[in-house]
């Protein structure tokens, strides 16, 4: 840090610290502005993402506040994961991440560097609809689909979505006082309840010591995908100390990777019933499914059954967006 830079932010932390003194909050978010590009005095190219984590920590011992920092479509994020956040925090956008399955692996990179940090993505759905939705014709509430199935990866990936406003309403756009241009159903409404109460009941089996440990995985009688493409189940694997999970996401209904359901017109997927899954791990004793869409995620047990190969064979019951199977190497069901 030059001592230009030093000097301006001595100064701009002061001023943050006078007005903290006038309006206590908690903490601080430090926003950036995305992709637009830096460059310094001379008009040469600079790397500004660099600079985030010592920003940040400054930031958080000059305030003796929290501190949270806006990584916007993900840049500087894996740097800033080792800073004195308190959490990792991105807003996604297509330009950069459009796809579902780049959600999952920019939360694989943030939990590689860092696996003890949380992590929440801002990702707004319809978000074209909220901006001019005159011109799209689309709909004006949410798409339930399309709500679900972002959900059911960010929250499989181990994040938390900043989704839900005041009142029930819900985020479509950066500014967050504008949460009521696109609708929520009460069908939504019933079913946000039962996702978020499924990411708070099993978080050790989502997040917190949860990492992608990829072992074989095998579908009969769907078409499968590991790499998130439309028109499959989306099969990923995780791991903590003494469980193997298996998410399965429901995508045999879409046409598109892109998570944003730019029209609000993703389709209910197809429930599909009593698929066979054949996984290869050792030492296995206890398996059972649970989901979000089932019986408000209470667990099923499952029977384990041998193969000829010495794998383990088990049949899942249900699947409507997102269903895991967890299969730990103890006695017990998991907590």
């Amino acid at each position: 840090m030059n001592q230009q830079s030093a000097a301006w932010q001595k100064y701009l932390f002061a001023r943050m610290a006078e007005l903290l003194r006038a309006f206590p909050y908690d903490g601080w978010q430090i926003d950036t502005y995305g992709d637009a590009g830096a460059w310094d005095w001379n008009g040469t190219a600079i790397d500004y993402t660099s600079g985030f984590p010592a920003f940040a920590n400054t930031a958080h011992k000059a305030l003796h506040k929290r501190v949270v920092l806006n990584t916007v479509s993900g840049r500087g994020a894996v740097a800033t994961a080792a800073s004195h956040t308190d959490f990792v925090y991105s807003e996604l956008w297509p330009e950069d991440h459009a796809t579902y399955a780049s959600i999952s692996t920019f939360a694989d990179e943030i939990h590689a560097a860092r696996p003890d940090r949380a992590i929440v993505f801002a990702a707004y759905l319809h978000s074209g609809l909220a901006v001019r939705p005159a011109e799209h014709g689309g709909s004006t509430v949410f798409n339930v689909p399309g709500v679900l199935l972002a959900d059911a990866v960010i929250f499989a990936s181990g994040a938390a979505h900043i989704e839900l406003g005041d009142g029930g309403r819900m985020l479509s756009r950066p500014y967050f006082p504008d949460d009521s241009v696109i609708a929520v159903s009460k069908e939504l409404q019933r079913k946000l309840v039962d996702y978020y109460d499924f990411q708070v009941a099993y978080e050790n089996y989502l997040r917190g010591g949860v990492v992608r440990d990829p072992f074989p995985v095998r579908l009969e009688g769907v078409r499968q995908t590991e790499i998130g493409n439309a028109g499959a189940v989306w099969t990923i694997e995780r791991k903590n100390a003494n469980c193997s999970m298996v998410h399965l996401i429901n995508f045999s209904g879409l046409r598109s990777n892109e998570w944003q359901d730019a029209a609000a017109n993703y389709a209910v997927p197809p429930v599909l019933h009593d698929i066979h899954l054949h996984v290869t791990l050792p030492d296995s004793q206890t398996a059972g499914w649970i989901s979000p869409d089932v019986d408000s995620g209470r667990w099923h047990e499952l029977k384990l059954r041998t193969t000829f190969e010495g794998d383990w064979d088990v049949t899942v019951p249900e699947l409507h967006y997102w269903t895991v199977v967890i299969i730990c190497n103890h006695g017990k069901k998991p907590e």
